[in-house]
C-alpha cells in the first residue's frame, strides 16, 4: 500500500513538474508573441474561394492575411494593443500555470514527508486554488476582448467575424482542486479529533 502511495506521488511530482516546465514555457510563447507578426486563431465568416480557387489559398489585404484552413489571422505591421492582445492572455494562463503547479508541487512534496493532514498541506492546495481560480478569472475576462480585438484587426475584404470564442473548461480544474482542499481538511479535522481521544 505504501509503496503505491509512493508511486503515486513520484507520478503526481513528475506531472507537476512538466506543468511548471509548460507554464515557463508559454510565458517565454506569451513574450514571442508580442514580437514580430501576430498571429490570432479568429472565427471565419461564410467564405466561398472563387472558381478554380481551393479553399486553402492564403488570402491577403494589406499587411493582414488570414488562411481560411486553419483560421489564423497574420497581422504584419500590428498596433502595440493587438501585440498586448495577442501575448498577454497566453502570458496570464502560463504564469497561472507555473505559480499554481509549484504551490501543487511543495503540497505533494509535504504529504510525501507524511504530513498529509498537516494544516500546511491544506494550505498550500487552498492556495493553488485560489491563484488558479484568480488566473483563470483573468484569463477569461482577457480572452474575449482580445480576440474580438484581433478580429477587428483584420481589413472588411477579409472574411474575419470580430467574435469571442471561450473555453471554461479550465474552471473545473479550479473546483477540482477546492474539493481535494475540502478533503484534506475534513482529514485533518478527523485527525485531530483521533489525536483527542486518544
Amino acid at each position: 500500500m505504501r509503496r503505491q502511495r509512493n508511486a503515486w506521488l513520484a507520478v503526481t511530482e513528475g506531472a507537476l513538474v512538466l506543468a511548471m516546465v509548460g507554464g515557463a514555457m508559454g510565458i517565454v510563447a506569451g513574450a514571442v508573441a508580442m514580437t514580430g507578426d501576430v498571429t490570432a486563431t479568429v472565427g471565419l465568416t461564410h467564405h466561398s474561394p472563387g472558381v478554380g480557387k481551393p479553399f486553402t489559398d492564403v488570402m491577403t489585404a494589406g499587411s493582414a492575411s488570414v488562411q481560411p484552413e486553419t483560421a489564423t489571422l497574420t497581422l504584419s505591421d500590428p498596433t502595440l494593443i493587438e501585440r498586448l492582445a495577442a501575448g498577454v492572455p497566453t502570458l496570464v494562463a502560463a504564469l497561472t500555470l507555473l505559480l499554481a503547479a509549484a504551490m501543487l508541487y511543495r503540497t505533494v512534496r509535504r504529504i510525501r514527508s507524511g504530513a498529509t493532514f498537516a494544516t500546511e498541506t491544506v494550505g498550500g492546495v487552498v492556495g493553488a486554488a485560489r491563484v488558479a481560480g484568480i488566473g483563470m478569472l483573468a484569463y477569461l475576462l482577457l480572452t474575449g476582448p482580445a480576440q474580438v480585438r484581433l478580429g477587428a484587426a483584420a481589413p472588411d475584404s477579409l472574411p474575419v467575424s470580430a467574435a469571442a470564442s471561450i473555453d471554461f473548461s479550465p474552471l473545473l480544474i479550479v473546483v477540482a482542486l477546492f474539493t481535494f482542499a475540502e478533503v484534506l481538511r475534513q482529514g485533518a479535522a478527523v485527525s485531530e479529533e483521533l489525536e483527542g481521544v486518544v
